[in-house]
């Protein structure tokens, strides 16, 4: 069973309804954007495997992409950075 982090949907495991991310997703080299699944502590820790899962369904993947895209590039429309 497989649980969306956004609307908690519940999907089945292996399927392809939902997106699975290990680890971050990030804009350029800046801070991760979606996932947050790093651990805080020692850096070592994350090539030993401590990386958490994230799961979204389809739908609320793209909304979650869709929205820091459109952040994006507002962003460099106007100049904020």
């Amino acid at each position: 069973m497989i649980r969306c982090i956004r609307c908690g949907k519940v999907h089945e495991k292996g399927s392809e309804d939902y997106f699975s991310i290990h680890g971050n997703i990030y804009i350029g080299d800046h801070g991760g954007v979606v996932g947050n699944n790093f651990p805080t502590f020692a850096r070592e820790i994350i090539t030993k495997g401590v990386v958490s899962m994230t799961y979204f369904c389809l739908g609320c993947f793209r909304s979650e992409v869709d929205g820091w895209i459109e952040m994006v590039e507002l962003n460099k429309r106007t100049g904020n950075r």
